[in-house]
Order: C-alpha cells, then sequence, then structure tokens
C-alpha cells in the first residue's frame, strides 16, 4: 500500500526589505522571468531573459538605494522562509497622481501558498485609497491576469512598446495595462 504524504506549508514571514536582502531580491526576479517569461509565441526564449543581466553589481546597489532611502514613495516587501532566505517579493510606488504596483514575483515552488494575496493585501494597505493603482502584466501571463482580477483590477489597454521590457534581442515583452479603480461614482 502506497501512502501519500502530504506537503507541509512552509513557515514564510513577510517584513520589509532591508539592504541585505538586494541580491536574493535580484536572483527571486531573475529565476521567476526565467519561470515566466519565455514565450515561443513571442519568440522570447531563456536566452533572451538571461541576456537582461537582472543579477549585477550596478543593479543590486540600485536595489539597496532603495531599500536604503525608504520614503513615502517606495516599498519593498521580501517573503522568508524559516532558514530567511527570500523565496519572494513585491515593490510598490507612490508616483504624483498615480500608484504603481511594480513586482509580485513569487519562486513557482512557493505559489500557491497565498504569499500573493499576502503581499498584495500589504501593498493595497500601504498604497492607500487616494489614486488608482496600476501594473503592467505580460499579456501572455494569464495566471497573474487572473490573480489581479481576484482583487479588482482591470485591463485597461496594451502597453505602448516604449513603455515595455526591451530584450537586448530587440524583442520586447508585450505587456497589459490594468487598473485598479479607486474612485467610486455615486
Amino acid at each position: 500500500m502506497k501512502v501519500e504524504s502530504k506537503k507541509s506549508t512552509p513557515k514564510i514571514k513577510i517584513t520589509l526589505a532591508t539592504k541585505e536582502d538586494a541580491l536574493q531580491i535580484l536572483q527571486i526576479q531573475q529565476k521567476t522571468w526565467l519561470a515566466t517569461y519565455p514565450n515561443e509565441m513571442e519568440g522570447i526564449t531563456k536566452d533572451d531573459i538571461l541576456s537582461l543581466k537582472i543579477i549585477s553589481d550596478e543593479r543590486c546597489e540600485q536595489v539597496q538605494n532603495q531599500i536604503e532611502n525608504y520614503s513615502d514613495t517606495i516599498r519593498i516587501w521580501v517573503a522568508k522562509d524559516s532558514k530567511s532566505q527570500i523565496v519572494g517579493f513585491c515593490r510598490v510606488a507612490k508616483i504624483p497622481s498615480k500608484h504603481e504596483l511594480r513586482a509580485i514575483y513569487i519562486l513557482p515552488q512557493f505559489q500557491g501558498l497565498g504569499l500573493g494575496k499576502k503581499f498584495m493585501e500589504e501593498a493595497l494597505n500601504w498604497l492607500g485609497n487616494d489614486e488608482d493603482i496600476f501594473l503592467h502584466v505580460a499579456k501572455y501571463n494569464t495566471g497573474a491576469i487572473n490573480f489581479y482580477k481576484k482583487f479588482g483590477f482591470e485591463i485597461a489597454c496594451a502597453v505602448d512598446a516604449s513603455e515595455t521590457v526591451s530584450l537586448p534581442s530587440g524583442k520586447i515583452i508585450p505587456e497589459l495595462k490594468m487598473i485598479l479603480s479607486r474612485y467610486t461614482t455615486t
């Protein structure tokens, strides 16, 4: 008789990122991009993603500076396992007259555990209700699109090529702009 073992949910803690988290944040970004953005129909390969050089000393320093200089305009949260390894992160920004959800990246093996929901709750709470919230999502990332729709985001339009990720090969990751309207009409 075969006994199935149930995978236990690891203990994950969400906290504000610290300067020391910068390298792991970039590693999470690269791993999730490699798992998400290659797309045969769009002609985007893993080599295209690797060519972005997501992990570099310069990018690490940029993330460290963002974290070190937290202000009223940016926040980065990380999800850490019991060994203090980062398994996901969320980055948001308050820009004059709009707010942006810039990233929710979770390692594939930690998806489906409710971390995205926890990140979204942190982000929406911090961003508040005074401005609409925008995000960009790859048009073929249906899992993310459906996730954002659960929180009230709606597809607004295709993103202009000048605002999308340009790969060194000249290819672009086609994106949609989604919006969570914070204004109600009565």
